[in-house]
C-alpha cells in the first residue's frame, strides 16, 4: 500500500489503495456478522430445545433486547418437579429439579462459548439432601445452558449447600428430566 503523510495526523491513499481497504474491511464486517449470525442461531437453538420439551405453558416470550441479549421469559400451567438422583459430593445428593410457574431469564449472545451464558431471575430450584437433611435452594444469577458430551441440553451452574463452605458446581439434565418427565405422563 503506498500511502504518503501531508501532515502529523493524516494520510493520503492512492485509489488502490482504497479499493484494497474497502475490501479488507467489508470482508472483516461480513465475518464479524456471520459469526454473530452463528451465535444467534446456536443460542435460539438451544433456548427452543429446552422450551420444546415444556409442556403446560401458558405463554413464551423471547425477546431480543439489544446489544446482544435476549430476554425468556416463560409462564408454566403449574409449578414442575422432575425428580432426579445425582451425587454432588460425599453424603450431598441432588433429588429434585423444580422449574416454578414462572421461568425467567436474561440469555446473552456469546460467540466466544459453546453454550448460552444465561442470568436466572425466577424459575429454578433444586432439592438437595445432605446429612443436615432436605434443602429446596433457588437457581438465581450466572449459569450456562449448553450442550453436554450426548448432545443434551444441560443447566450448568454453582449452588451453595448448606454444611459446605464453597458453592458446588452442578450440571442439570433439563432436557433429559423434562423427557422422561412428559414419557410418564403419557403412561
Amino acid at each position: 500500500m503506498s500511502d504518503s503523510k501531508t501532515d502529523s495526523n493524516s494520510y493520503r491513499f492512492t485509489s488502490q489503495d482504497a479499493v484494497h481497504i474497502g475490501k479488507f474491511a467489508l470482508d472483516e464486517i461480513g465475518k464479524r456478522l456471520k459469526a454473530g449470525g452463528d451465535a444467534i442461531k446456536r443460542t435460539m437453538d438451544t433456548i427452543g430445545e429446552f422450551t420444546r420439551e415444556l409442556t403446560d405453558v401458558q405463554y413464551c416470550n423471547i425477546r431480543p433486547k439489544p446489544p446482544a441479549e435476549i430476554e425468556v421469559d416463560i409462564k408454566l400451567g403449574k409449578k414442575r418437579s422432575l425428580p432426579i438422583k445425582q451425587s454432588l459430593a460425599p453424603f450431598v445428593d441432588m433429588r429434585e429439579v423444580i422449574l416454578g410457574e414462572r421461568i425467567h431469564f436474561q440469555a446473552l449472545i456469546d460467540t466466544q462459548h459453546n453454550g448460552v451464558r444465561c442470568n436466572i431471575n425466577d424459575g429454578f430450584a433444586v432439592r438437595i439432601e445432605n446429612p443436615f437433611g432436605s434443602n429446596v435452594i433457588d437457581i438465581k444469577g450466572s449459569a450456562i445452558l449448553k450442550r453436554d458430551k450426548n448432545k443434551e441440553v444441560v443447566l450448568e451452574t454453582t449452588v451453595p449447600v448448606p454444611g459446605i463452605n464453597v458453592p458446588i458446581t452442578v450440571s442439570i439434565p433439563l432436557r433429559h428430566l423434562l423427557h422422561e418427565a412428559r414419557k410418564r405422563t403419557r403412561l
